[in-house]
């Protein structure tokens, strides 16, 4: 049964490429700091896109891993994942046993040359909402969110790594995702520069069915109610026509 409120914490966070225990270590800060049901961290947070040095980095994943399951908090988030020397950029939400590969991989990140990509969608169940996880580029994919949509996702959630150049994009994504499918929708960004120079631009928060953003880098109580009563007023999942939109 859905409880009437969830309390959503999502940060921007700066990563260090090379040193996966230090970029932990924020994360711990945070999560230490807040309360909420559900916390949200940028994608690949402890390694970034180091990928020359992805096989070696994803040494620690398995010990980050037990770390963060072992607050005993609800704390998403996409790490570098080496199965039997296989690379998949994969999320976790701590405490569950189901987990998300990324399906849409990023060639101009040079994703496509080192990792598997994900083939199934994932969604898990929190406080009695339905929770499905998908990651950065996969934001250029409507289809999929319709799909989870269809299947009753309550909470979409969404870790990137998102350069500043493109931020305007990112949050017009994001929030149409969140309005076209009547779910809500929570971004986290990384931030600063990586080893490369390039910029992030972070902007992570919370998009409302309606369209409303709730800025990041803090909590918010989310009343479900509100959700419902968008549904109950506007209904593109049920008035879909076929042969049009289907």
């Amino acid at each position: 049964m859905k409880k009437e409120t969830i309390s959503i914490a999502t940060f921007d966070l700066e990563i260090d490429d090379s040193n996966p225990m230090e970029n932990l270590n924020r994360v711990l800060e945070i999560v230490n700091s807040f309360e909420a049901d559900l916390f949200l961290f940028p994608e690949l947070f402890t390694t970034g896109y180091e990928t020359e040095k992805w096989i070696e980095l994803s040494k620690s994943s398995n010990e980050i891993l037990k770390i963060l399951s072992n607050l005993k908090k609800s704390i998403g988030f996409s790490i570098l994942w080496n199965e039997n020397g296989v690379l998949s950029n994969r999320f976790f939400l701590t405490g569950k046993k189901e987990f998300y590969d990324k399906a849409h991989l990023f060639k101009p990140m040079r994703e496509d040359k080192f990792l598997k990509g994900g083939e199934e969608l994932v969604s898990m169940k929190l406080e009695g909402f339905q929770i499905s996880p998908t990651i950065c580029y996969d934001l250029r994919f409507p289809e999929m969110y319709r799909k989870l949509a269809l299947s009753g996702t309550d909470i979409f959630l969404i870790p990137a790594e998102w350069p500043k150049p493109r931020c305007s994009v990112l949050h017009t994504l994001a929030q149409s995702r969140a309005i076209e499918n009547q779910a809500i929708l929570v971004l986290s960004n990384r931030v600063g520069k990586d080893s490369s120079k390039v910029e992030y631009c972070g902007g992570s928060g919370i998009f409302l069915p309606d369209g409303t953003f709730l800025e990041g880098n803090r909590v918010h109580k989310i009343d479900f109610k509100e959700v419902l009563k968008n549904r109950k007023f506007i209904q593109p999942l049920t008035e879909r026509v076929e042969g049009v939109d289907f």
